[in-house]
């Protein structure tokens, strides 16, 4: 992976490298990352472990760290190396590349983006709520306001 990004980005400075193991990491693993990380003096720090495990590794270790960008990245690397091909350049007009993982890797990604963007959606409709109904409160004080 590193001589692809050597070679299409031939300013990058790679500083490290790390393919962890597909299970959860030990503590005395996890610590070893960090001292590696921490020693590498990285600007940013490119994590690919999957949703939502990177999220959850870079929350509760960014606090170990005085300096870089924490970069949650899914499959980026494996886009880049050519291991995971991209959606028809159609669909990514229609920012259907989802549709198009889950079409590669339906038992894989169902479960997480059922579940993921039901999240999301009762999230998002939440916060459109309160937002409408704290628009409304303000507009409705504004005019008793004015009418004074």
């Amino acid at each position: 992976m590193s001589n692809i990004i050597r070679e299409r980005y031939p300013q990058a400075l790679i500083v490290g490298k790390k393919s962890p193991p597909f299970r959860p990491f030990t503590g005395a693993e996890n610590a070893a990352y960090l001292a590696e990380i921490a020693a590498s003096e990285a600007d940013i720090i490119w994590v690919s472990l999957g949703a939502p495990k990177q999220e959850i590794w870079i929350y509760d270790n960014y606090r170990h760290f005085k300096r870089g960008l924490f970069v949650g990245i899914g499959a980026g690397f494996s886009y880049l190396a050519g291991e995971i091909k991209h959606a028809p350049h159609w669909m990514k007009s229609l920012a259907l590349e989802w549709l198009y993982r889950l079409i590669q890797e339906p038992f894989r990604l169902f479960g997480r983006y059922l579940v993921s963007n039901s999240l999301f959606l009762y999230y998002i409709s939440r916060e459109f709520l309160y937002y409408e109904n704290n628009k409304s409160k303000n507009s409705s004080t504004q005019n008793r306001s004015q009418r004074f």
